[in-house]
């Protein structure tokens, strides 16, 4: 569902997610708190790892690896999107992580050209 039909549909659960995006807990669900803290024994694995990793997943655990790994803030996270046919490459350096963002051109599996 995107933020607008939540919005309409479910506005009670909208607005309490809104006033507080970190710590709100979904119907059956888990807030990003619960997130951060069920991936930090991954975020550990991947620090410890040398050889790379592809990690293809939901938005809401993209968006809270890219704040761990480039330090951005919650706002900046919030906003992070990821859309279809888009890889992010991190390549850690001396000054933590740079990062890299790359669109499969359509119809060729094998080529990646840089976003600008």
């Amino acid at each position: 569902m995107t933020p607008a039909q939540i919005k309409e549909s479910m506005p009670e659960e909208f607005q309490d997610f809104m006033a507080n995006p970190f710590t709100y807990r979904v119907p059956n669900g888990e807030s990003y708190s619960d997130l951060v803290k069920r991936l930090d024994p991954f975020v550990l694995h991947m620090e410890r790892t040398t050889e790379p990793m592809l990690i293809v997943s939901h938005m809401s655990v993209l968006q809270v690896l890219m704040g761990y790994f480039c330090d951005k803030t919650w706002n900046e996270i919030a906003k992070a999107r990821f859309p279809p046919g888009v890889v992010v490459q991190l390549t850690p350096s001396h000054y933590g992580w740079k990062e890299e963002v790359f669109r499969l051109e359509e119809g060729d599996a094998t080529g990646l050209t840089p976003l600008k």
